[in-house]
């Protein structure tokens, strides 16, 4: 698959989120964990139909990675005090220059647009700003065919 990459300005975007350290093998099971539980914190709010899943890539120590997964919300979302329960925490996507692609196809084979957007880094002379977070648009419960699912990958640069 051949990835269109651009350079984008992008605004901090609100977004409800949980974090943890699991083995590489578990990243599937942990991100559905979190996931479900980031629209339960939200709890019965409008926010949680309108929210896109994502998750970012924190560390990984070895076998293990540190993720953040989660929902971001509309731009111009407004929580309401204690209207986002724990264990979740509301944090912002940082804005400013990113490079983005999508990915089309099963998730198994995103690596190979993280490897399309760092050979494009390389080239532009660009470095990693911050750590590079997926936006899911496509729901698996509602599109059964991996080959229809749609990945944004978004990897903020200096």
């Amino acid at each position: 698959m051949e990835y269109q990459i651009e350079l984008k300005t992008l605004p901090a975007q609100p977004a409800v989120s949980l974090r943890a350290v699991t083995p590489t093998t578990q990243i599937g099971a942990t991100l559905e964990r979190l996931l479900n539980q980031a629209v339960e914190c939200l709890g019965q709010s409008s926010l949680a139909q309108t929210a896109t899943p994502f998750v970012r890539y924190h560390e990984t120590h070895g076998s293990q990675v540190e993720l953040e997964a989660g929902l971001v919300l509309p731009q111009d979302a407004a929580l309401a005090p204690g209207q986002v329960r724990a264990p979740a925490a509301q944090v912002e996507l940082p804005g400013g220059p990113a490079v983005v692609t999508w990915h089309m196809g099963p998730y198994d084979a995103l690596r190979n647009a993280y490897r399309a957007l760092g050979m494009w880094l390389k080239d532009h002379g660009k470095q990693m700003a911050a750590p590079p977070w997926e936006k899911y648009w496509t729901d698996p419960e509602q599109e059964p065919n991996p080959q229809a699912w749609r990945t944004e990958v978004i990897w903020p640069v200096r």
